[in-house]
């Protein structure tokens, strides 16, 4: 039986050089390009500041792979008690869904802010008391609890 080879690819997310990330950032393309990566996740935070289909050529011609990563935040909550975030959120989800097939993205990911990863600040019981402690965690999810991001990256 021969040893199946797996090889390893490294991508980084355009979280790293700017935010939001859009057309004016594509010269960052060859230099993420040169120092090694094979994969560039663009994190849409607002989709309409960038050129997809020249996101694509480009990425091409360079032999990146492109994945997307959401930029969620309190309008996109899709587990909020306010509908319009709610409607917002499932609306940014699936326009992230036609991007990716766009891109050829296998993948579109990112934390949608379920409540028990939610700042104090932004958590709210049906009771309406607000901060630590409002919420109840009935069934948690396995490893460690831990937001990524910061305010500054949420939806503007």
């Amino acid at each position: 039986m021969m040893a199946q080879h797996t090889t390893i690819r490294t991508g980084i997310s355009t979280f790293v050089y700017a935010s939001p990330f859009k057309t004016a950032d594509f010269h960052l393309l060859p230099k993420i390009r040169s120092a090694g990566y094979d994969i560039v996740e663009v994190a849409v935070e607002q989709a309409d500041l960038i050129d997809w289909d020249l996101l694509v050529s480009m990425t091409r011609d360079l032999g990146l792979q492109i994945t997307l990563s959401g930029a969620f935040g309190p309008r996109r909550d899709i587990s909020s008690d306010n509908a319009a975030f709610r409607k917002e959120g499932l609306d940014y989800i699936l326009e992230c869904i036609r991007l990716a097939e766009k891109t050829g993205s296998p993948c579109s990911e990112g934390p949608c802010i379920p409540p028990w990863a939610k700042p104090a600040s932004c958590r709210r019981s049906r009771s309406g008391r607000s901060g630590p402690g409002a919420w109840r965690t009935c069934a948690s999810p396995p490893g460690p609890r831990k937001t990524t991001g910061s305010s500054r990256e949420w939806n503007r």
